[in-house]
C-alpha cells in the first residue's frame, strides 16, 4: 500500500477513534519517566522516556503489551468496527498491476492480488499469451518480508537481473535469471540499492550502480558514494571495477544509460530533486574519456541514448520543460536542436519508440499522452479515459507498440495498447474491483494563495453530494522535491467515500504539477 492510501485509510479509522476515545474515560497505563538529562551546546536537554528506546527489554516488552490491551479496549467497542472491518479487509483485497516492458514478443510485468504480500514479476509470451509466473518474492520467506525492489530484461528478453532485499531494508541483492527455464545464473551481486542496469547489446554482461562495501569508506556513509561498474556473466562480481564515479561527491545519485548498439555509454547523475549532470563516453574509443553534455548548471536534465542522438529534456531556462535532439559528436549546447519547445503544459516524460516521441504532458495536474515524429511534427493526442494519470509508459527503441497504465480517483489501475501501425488503442487488462465507480464524481476547483496565487484542488464524493461546509472531509496535501499529486486509484479511500465523506486533494506549490516557476 503507498503511503497515501494509507494514511487515506487511517485517517477514516482514526476520525472515528478519536470520538470514541474521547468518550472513553478510562485512564491509560501508566508511563514511567527515569530522569535522563543531557547537556548538548550548554543546554540541559530532559529525555524522560530513553527507556522506551530499547525495544527488546522487558520493561518496554510489557508497556506495548498493556498499551495494546487498552487499545484494544476502546477500539473493540467502536460501533459498526465489524463492518468497518468486513469492507477494509475487502477493498484491501483489490490488487494492482504494473505497465508491462516488452523485449522482442516477450511482455514483463508486476501483478499482485490483495492477498499477496509482494508483487510477482509475470511474463507473456506474446500480447495475448498465458501469463507465466516468472518470479515470486512470496516463495522467499515464511513472512512475506522478501520483496522484488526492480528488474531489467535484457534486448532479447531471454534474461532478466533482478533485486531482492529483506525485511524492508531495501539493501538489494542483484540476481539474474534465465527466462525460458526460469532459472537463476550463478551471478549475484550485493549492496544495489534501487540499482540502474544498462545491458551490453550480446548479453554477456552489464553496466550497474553499487554501493560502497563496508570498510571501503567511512562509517555512516555506505548508503553514499553510489558508483558505476561494469559486471561480465561469469565473473566475480567483487573484481568489477567502478568506471564512473570516482571523485565525484558522496551524495551524486547516477543512473546508467547504453545505446542500443552499445556505443554510447551514458550517465545521468542525479543531484538532489533540482540538480542534474549528464557525462558520455564513446566505447568504441578505447582512449575515450567520460566528457560532460551538462554540467554546472541549476537544473533538471533527463536523457534517452540512441544510437546516433541523445534525447534530452531539461527544465534549464523552461520551467515546464523542453526536449532537444543532441548528436553526441558534436554535444556543444549551440549544436542541441530544439524539437519540442516549451508550452503551456509541463512535459512530463518523453520516451523515444520506433519513428515516433511519445511524450506525457501533465494539464491541470492531470495526464495527457501525445504522439510526434522524430522532428516534433504533432501526430495525435492519445484520448485517456478521464482526468486521470499515466503511471509508466513501455515500448522497445525500434519497436510499433506503446503500452501504458492509467488510473484515477474513479478507474482502478488499468493497461492499454497502442498499436502505432493501426493507430487502435485497446484495453490490455485492469484491476479488477467491486466498487461502483459510476456513483461518484471528481471535480477540480481553485483557491487562491496567500500571496493570490491560485492552486488547484480536486474534490471527490458521491455524486450529488451537497457541500455545506460541515461534510465529514479528508485533507491530503504534499508540495514539495518536484513531486506531483496526480488522480491515483486508492481503494481504501472508497471506505470513506461510500459513508458520504469528501476527498480533497490539493495540489500545493513546491511539487510539479505546473513546473518550476
Amino acid at each position: 500500500m503507498n503511503r497515501t492510501r494509507l494514511r487515506l485509510a487511517l485517517g477514516c479509522f482514526v476520525m472515528t477513534f478519536v470520538a470514541v476515545s474521547a468518550a472513553d474515560k478510562s485512564p491509560y497505563p501508566p508511563s514511567k519517566i527515569e530522569p535522563v538529562v543531557d547537556k548538548l551546546h550548554g543546554t540541559d536537554v530532559p529525555d524522560p522516556y530513553r527507556w522506551l528506546e530499547d525495544g527488546a527489554s522487558a520493561d518496554v516488552k510489557a508497556w506495548t503489551e498493556k498499551q495494546n490491551a487498552h487499545t484494544r479496549a476502546v477500539l473493540d467497542k467502536l460501533p459498526g468496527r465489524a463492518a468497518v472491518e468486513k469492507r477494509l479487509n475487502a477493498l484491501l483485497d483489490i490488487g494492482s498491476i504494473g505497465t508491462p516492458t516488452p523485449a522482442k514478443g516477450k511482455y514483463f510485468y508486476t501483478k499482485r492480488d490483495g492477498k499477496q504480500n509482494q508483487p510477482i514479476l509475470y511474463v507473456r509470451e506474446g500480447l495475448k499469451g498465458q501469463e507465466r509466473v516468472l518470479i515470486d518474492p512470496n516463495t522467499l520467506s515464511k513472512e512475506g518480508t522478501v520483496a522484488l525492489d526492480w528488474w531489467f530484461p535484457n534486448r532479447d528478453g531471454k534474461l532478466v537481473a533482478y533485486g531482492l532485499s529483506k525485511d524492508g531494508n531495501e539493501k538489494s541483492v542483484l540476481h539474474i535469471i534465465d527466462v525460458p527455464n526460469g532459472k537463476d545464473l550463478p551471478d549475484e551481486i550485493d549492496r544495489t540499492r534501487a540499482a540502474s542496469v544498462a545491458w551490453l547489446p550480446d548479453s554477456k554482461g552489464f553496466y550497474y550502480t553499487r554501493y560502497p562495501a563496508p570498510g571501503s569508506v567511512p562509517k555512516e556513509q555506505e548508503t553514499y558514494h553510489r558508483h558505476v561498474y561494469l559486471h561480465k556473466l561469469g565473473t566475480n562480481p567483487d573484481e568489477d571495477v567502478a568506471v564512473f564515479g570516482k571523485g565525484r561527491p558522496a551524495e551524486d545519485w547516477p543512473e546508467v544509460r547504453l545505446s542500443p548498439d552499445g556505443r554510447w555509454l551514458v550517465v545521468n547523475q542525479h543531484q538532489g530533486w533540482a540538480k542534474s549532470e549528464v557525462y558520455f563516453k564513446d566505447l568504441n574509443d578505447p582512449k575515450s574519456e567520460f566528457k560532460p553534455l551538462v554540467e554546472k548548471v541549476e537544473a533538471n536534465v533527463e536523457v534517452s541514448v540512441r544510437n546516433d542522438r541523445f534525447w534530452v529534456k531539461t527544465n534549464d531556462k523552461a520551467p515546464r520543460y523542453k526536449l532537444y535532439r543532441v548528436d553526441p559528436l558534436k554535444p556543444a549546447r549551440t549544436d542541441w536542436v530544439e524539437v519540442l519547445p516549451e508550452g503551456a503544459d509541463v512535459l512530463d516524460g518523453v520516451t523515444a519508440i520506433g519513428d515516433r516521441l511519445v511524450a506525457l504532458y501533465m494539464h491541470q495536474a492531470s495526464s495527457r499522452l501525445r504522439l510526434f515524429d522524430l522532428a516534433g511534427k504533432p501526430l495525435e493526442e492519445v484520448k485517456l479515459p478521464t482526468l486521470g494519470t499515466i503511471a509508466g509508459l513501455g515500448g522497445e527503441w525500434d519497436g510499433d507498440e506503446l503500452l501504458y497504465g492509467f488510473q484515477s480517483f474513479t478507474l482502478p489501475t488499468s493497461i492499454y495498447h497502442l498499436d502505432f501501425k493501426s493507430g487502435k488503442s485497446a484495453l490490455w487488462e485492469q484491476v479488477k474491483t467491486d466498487i461502483d465507480f459510476a456513483a461518484y464524481e471528481v471535480e477540480q476547483v481553485k483557491y487562491p494563495s496567500k500571496d493570490g496565487t491560485m492552486v488547484t484542488m480536486f474534490l471527490a464524493s458521491k455524486k450529488g453530494l451537497k457541500k455545506t461546509g460541515t461534510n465529514p472531509t479528508l485533507l491530503y496535501g504534499y508540495g514539495g522535491f518536484n513531486i506531483s499529486i496526480t488522480p491515483t486509484f486508492g481503494a481504501t479511500r472508497f471506505l470513506f467515500l461510500e459513508q458520504g465523506g469528501l476527498l480533497a486533494i490539493p495540489n500545493l506549490r513546491g511539487g510539479g504539477e505546473y513546473g518550476e516557476d
